[in-house]
């Protein structure tokens, strides 16, 4: 298992490796697959679609993993227990509560989009299943706890943006079908 904590970023977000915060990690196992958890963070009774009680924050894990359904899920102290909402809703798509005593996680292979993983700048990348506007990129990225919009400066984040670009299924794949559609569209028009 690969534990980091890690700033994710949207529309090609990048997460660092590197510890970055105590409370929100990228974590990557064989059993549950890379997810995504933070601390004091937790769903809203209206964001889920199941809610059970639990022994432990592992156990509500678990719990999504086996439910085709859930996207995320969260874990809440209720005496000696844990209470666990299970959702099909990722964080962008849900208004998370500030509850000090909560763990929140998500698994972003399930988000609609794609989901890259960790690339050769250290960074995880994944990007919207559809294009959208500068501030609605900035608006999704300020919903999902600790993460910002891609920003590629350097020449290693150059070579990950090329190579995301190549991706089948990607915006690789969308941008070479929309310069086709201009081309075609071009060629009309001569």
């Amino acid at each position: 298992m690969v534990v980091s904590t890690v700033p994710w970023v949207l529309l090609m977000l990048a997460t660092r490796t590197l510890p970055t915060s105590a409370t929100f990690l990228f974590i990557e196992t064989g059993r549950f697959g890379a997810f995504m958890q933070t601390e004091a963070k937790a769903l809203q009774d209206s964001d889920m679609y199941k809610a059970v009680d639990v022994s432990s924050v592992c156990e509500c894990r678990t719990l999504c993993t086996v439910h085709l359904r859930c996207v995320s899920a969260s874990a809440v102290p209720a005496g000696s227990s844990f209470r666990c909402r299970l959702s099909d809703k990722g964080p962008a798509d849900s208004a998370l509560l500030d509850d000090p005593s909560a763990t929140y996680f998500y698994w972003p292979n399930r988000l609609a989009g794609f989901f890259h993983g960790v690339m050769a700048d250290g960074l995880v990348y994944w990007e919207p299943e559809a294009w959208v506007s500068h501030s609605e990129a900035v608006a999704t990225c300020n919903a999902v706890p600790e993460h910002r919009l891609a920003v590629f400066k350097t020449t290693s984040q150059l070579d990950v943006m090329k190579t995301l670009l190549s991706h089948a299924g990607g915006y690789g794949a969308r941008v070479k079908m929309m310069i086709k559609m201009m081309i075609e569209q071009l060629e009309v028009n001569v």
